[in-house]
């Protein structure tokens, strides 16, 4: 026998059309929350890209020649001062007498050791050399590296605070019946979390008939007492 619609309500069964009223409203009630997330995502997307440019943007002018600078000296002191040997002991005289003292000539340096010996030599003067060089470059300076840690703190601080903003949004959107995915770091954490508590759920039913077990042992041999 075929039931009206009528009758449907009558007994207590919710009609499609009583359905669908329901299901818009859940999605009129989860838009605010749809909408949020949207540009949750669009501002973590924005993120990524401004840290990334920040990581690869060019240091300004004088970072750079600090830094050049600073690789020049270092080349020039490890061909100035005594070298370890191979088994712990220490030359007593700089490496560029040893090197020089080995061969007739310097013609049989390496090149990699002729630039070494060029940097000692005119150390002072390519440091000098280097900062103007660096200065006269073209090109449209970037952060500092501090700069760049404070950039990137402010980032990793704003970016966990929407991360945390986004978890019970998606789960709003989600019991209106709309699929809609967590972050892969939000998914794993709730994926852990669902299996430390699964694991302490098993622990607790094992305590319990553990207990459970114990008790009767206990009351067995109290029994028995009892008898004797």
């Amino acid at each position: 026998m075929t039931t009206s619609k009528s009758e449907a309500l009558r007994e207590g069964h919710p009609s499609e059309a009583t359905e669908a009223r329901a299901a818009a409203a859940r999605l009129h009630e989860a838009a605010p929350a749809l909408e949020r997330v949207a540009a949750i995502d669009a501002r973590l997307a924005a993120i990524a890209s401004e840290a990334k440019a920040a990581a690869r943007g060019p240091l300004p002018k004088d970072e750079v020649a600090d830094r050049l600078i600073s690789w020049l000296r270092s080349r020039r002191q490890e061909f100035e001062h005594p070298r370890s040997e191979a088994n712990g002991d220490k030359r007593p005289f700089p490496v560029v007498v040893s090197q020089l003292s080995a061969r007739d000539t310097v013609i049989h340096a390496s090149a990699d050791e002729a630039f070494t010996l060029l940097v000692w030599l005119l150390g002072p003067e390519l440091e000098d050399r280097a900062r103007e060089a660096v200065a006269g470059l073209d090109y449209v300076e970037g952060l500092s590296a501090a700069e760049r840690v404070q950039r990137g703190a402010a980032h990793d601080k704003e970016r966990a605070r929407l991360v945390a903003e986004r978890e019970p949004l998606v789960e709003t959107v989600r019991a209106a019946g709309i699929a809609f995915a967590h972050l892969p770091e939000t998914q794993d954490r709730l994926n852990n979390e669902a299996r430390r508590a699964a694991l302490r759920a098993e622990e607790q039913i094992r305590d319990q008939t553990d207990q459970r077990r114990q008790h009767e042992i206990e009351k067995e041999i109290e029994a028995r007492e009892s008898r004797a």
